[in-house]
């Protein structure tokens, strides 16, 4: 079996042990020396021990200094450790000395200095009087140089946090806040460490005392503060009238009063909630008079817009929007979900279920699936029915002009000179004529003319009322089939002085050659004037034409469907994009139903970040932007009051989920939740590691118990409590202002072996 010598001191002896390792040799050296007790000093009365430490004041002011110079140099030193390792291996590969670490400088600064030592003592000493209480001076040094080690690093991270950004300076925030906490942290870690050593333990057993005792002294401070504030809370109610945490249960109805005051001071009706809405809100605001702290009016409206979207929990930090408490919270939550506790996965599994019903309250309103073409389709269905009605106005348009043919006269010549007069003056008056269809421009010529050629044969062209339905057809057609403003503003000059024109029935037309029947010459011969009978029927049907054009340019969405607009771009257009009078001829001559669905899966395809509800993260960012760009009056058009309310409400909840308020530290990166996370699975399968005296094997699964009883039973439960969120009361310390600081002081600023 191969061994080593090791150098192991106790008190004031120093023994060189031949062992397999270093625990082996703490064992029979504590053995050996435990075979040799010194004699006994003789027992001083508490008198002679006061008067003792009287005497000895010099001395305890150059101890003070001592442990300043030792603590400021542990500090320093523990960054520059892993290097000081890597030259001193060098070092002594080479045959050499090691390195010596800070630890060891600060020291010997101190000597130089000639500042006194601390008394060694040992296990096997005799302590009277007031030593029996008072720790070694060896363990007061140990708690005054960690405590100096606290100074440093706090002052170093606030002057860090001020003139950094980012991640680093949330950090160094977080090593900045609480200094009391971390000097109470830090007395407590060089306490445990310190003792433990003087009991005889090794190395690693000083480490996790030093944790045991960095994380016991602030949660002890935690205790006691919360019991002053408690019992302060218990009399100060008495004075201004307020509930103390031992009132009876309160009463309903005035729980009910309560709430609607403060409801009412944001504007809400707490009669008009739905009734289990307001029977958990009762529930929660009762829970809060309990407690004795003062009602928070805000909170209550944000707890209340928790309560009426469906599925959703609320925190503690979510209704309070306070920043330590948010950065408790979703650290707390990055940390639980990347151990493999359950246990701690609480907040990690709220925060999901959150998400989902963020996502289902916009399905229940009628969002569909986002990676289908939701636009597409919107878009087809109100292009159906505005082309429909195009149609249905045409049809009726042409029936009306075929029944004003079909009456006696129907075939009369209409007045053609005075049409194609008016005409050429309104194309030349705007210069327009040079941009008019060359077939429109013959067919008015020809309308002129009264004749027409074709393969040199001149044929007669009538001007009746069928003629003057093709003339109207074929302007209408022409406007459609074309984008150019020039071409189009010539086609509305000629369709305007068609309408504008008086078109009756002339009995005789200069020129000759025109037919008329046998009929319309009889009734001709019985009149002195044009047929009123005709010209009721021509101006109807006229009329309808007039209508219909005028319905085809009245809004951009109905003439962008009848000039052939792709249907995929249509809603984005006139309804995301455009303005309230767009919207207003979709909803009233598009489809409604359908736009308003397309909204709603608009919505949530910018707040998912277009991914399928199984893997999308709700976007508060996202989500608001989008509902605020399309604004209240577009909504308006297609949602009632109660679901705009509702599509507001979903914002809002969504934002005080994800929020981080200035003055917030969540670590984003999740290094350091992915980090304690692991260390905590790391303790939890630590247990019998080969080389871990017993000290340690006993601390690690303590460790890790304590550290899941504080994230599960205390911080998790807290942020679920919203009885205590609605009410003022003193915070306690988070998990990370507790192990942080012991993590930090236990046994790596007490002692250099620990920073080893």
């Amino acid at each position: 079996m191969t061994t080593a010598t090791f150098e192991v001191k106790i008190g004031k002896e120093v023994y060189e042990v031949d062992a397999k390792d270093e625990a082996e040799a703490w064992k029979l050296a504590n053995t050996f020396h435990a075979q040799t007790p010194p004699p006994a000093p003789p027992e001083k009365s508490t008198g002679e021990s006061l008067m003792s430490a009287a005497k000895d004041f010099p001395r305890q002011v150059g101890l003070t200094g001592r442990y300043a110079i030792e603590g400021a140099a542990n500090t320093l030193g523990l960054p520059l450790e892993p290097m000081r390792m890597g030259v001193s291996a060098i070092s002594q590969a080479a045959g050499g000395p090691p390195a010596a670490s800070m630890s060891t400088y600060g020291q010997k600064l101190a000597d130089l200095l000639g500042l006194p030592k601390p008394k060694e003592t040992s296990v096997m000493d005799t302590r009277t009087g007031l030593a029996n209480i008072l720790p070694s001076e060896q363990v007061v040094g140990d708690i005054a140089t960690s405590m100096a080690s606290t100074i440093p690093m706090v002052s170093g991270a606030g002057a860090l946090a001020k003139n950094t950004t980012g991640i680093t300076s949330n950090v160094a925030k977080q090593l900045s806040a609480n200094p009391m906490l971390q000097y109470g942290s830090a007395a407590g870690a060089g306490y445990g460490s310190g003792l433990t050593r003087e009991s005889g333990g090794d190395p690693l057993q000083q480490f996790f005392a030093g944790l045991a005792g960095g994380v016991a002294a602030p949660a002890a401070y935690g205790g006691a503060k919360s019991l002053l504030t408690s019992a302060g809370q218990k009399v100060a109610p008495t004075l201004t009238g307020k509930l103390s945490p031992d009132a009876a249960i309160p009463n309903p109805a005035e729980v009910d009063q309560i709430i609607t005051l403060k409801l009412g001071q944001s504007g809400i009706d707490f009669s008009r909630l739905p009734d289990q809405v307001r029977k958990s809100l009762t529930a929660d605001v009762a829970n809060a008079l309990r407690t004795g702290g003062d009602l928070g009016g805000d909170a209550m409206r944000r707890l209340l817009d928790f309560r009426m979207v469906e599925g959703t929990t609320p925190t503690k930090g979510m209704i309070t929007l306070d920043p330590r408490q948010i950065t408790l919270e979703q650290n707390l939550a990055k940390t639980g979900m990347n151990s493999q506790d359950p246990n701690l996965q609480t907040l990690g599994n709220v925060q999901a279920q959150n998400n989902r019903a963020l996502i289902e309250a916009l399905n229940r309103q009628g969002a569909g699936n986002v990676q289908a073409p939701y636009l597409m389709e919107a878009g087809e269905a109100s292009a159906t029915k505005i082309a429909a009605e195009d149609v249905a106005k045409k049809a009726a348009t042409s029936d009306l002009y075929t029944a004003a043919s079909q009456l006696p006269g129907g075939e009369l010549p209409l007045n053609r000179a005075d049409l194609v007069k008016n005409i050429d003056t309104a194309l030349a008056k705007e210069n327009k004529n040079a941009f008019l269809p060359t077939e429109v421009r013959n067919m008015i010529n020809a309308i002129a003319k009264g004749e027409t050629t074709i393969e040199g044969v001149k044929y007669p062209v009538p001007f009746d009322v069928k003629a003057l339905d093709n003339l109207l057809t074929t302007v209408a057609t022409a406007q459609r089939a074309t984008n150019d403003g020039n071409i189009k503003t010539a086609l509305t000059l000629v369709r305007n002085a068609i309408d504008q024109t008086e078109i009756k029935p002339v009995k005789t037309e200069f020129g000759g050659g025109q037919v008329v029947t046998e009929g319309g010459a009889s009734y001709l011969k019985g009149q002195d004037s044009s047929p009123k009978e005709l010209l009721d029927a021509l101006n109807k049907a006229r009329s309808a034409h007039r209508d219909r054009m005028q319905w085809q340019e009245s809004s951009k969405p109905v003439e962008a469907t009848v000039d052939g607009m792709q249907p995929d771009q249509f809603v984005r257009k006139f309804v995301l994009s455009g303005d309230v009078a767009d919207a207003a001829a979709v909803a009233k001559s598009g489809d409604p139903a359908a736009t308003k669905s397309a909204i709603l899966t608009h919505l949530k395809d910018r707040a998912l970040g277009g991914r399928s509800d199984e893997t999308g993260t709700f976007g508060a960012a996202t989500y608001n932007k989008t509902l605020k760009d399309i604004g209240d009056k577009k909504l308006a058009l297609f949602f009632s009051p109660e679901e705009i309310n509702e599509l507001k409400r979903l914002g809002r909840v969504s934002e005080y989920m994800t929020l981080q308020p200035k003055g917030s530290a969540v670590n984003n990166s999740n290094s350091g939740a992915l980090m304690l996370g692991a260390g905590i699975d790391l303790l939890a399968n630590a247990t019998g590691l080969s080389g871990v005296g017993v000290g340690a094997t006993l601390a690690i699964p303590f460790a890790k118990k304590m550290m899941q009883g504080t994230l599960n039973a205390a911080e998790q439960k807290k942020a679920l409590d919203m009885g205590k969120a609605l009410s003022t009361k003193v915070p306690g310390f988070t998990l990370g202002e507790r192990v942080v600081p012991a993590s930090i002081y236990a046994g790596l600023l007490t002692n250099p072996q620990g920073q080893q």
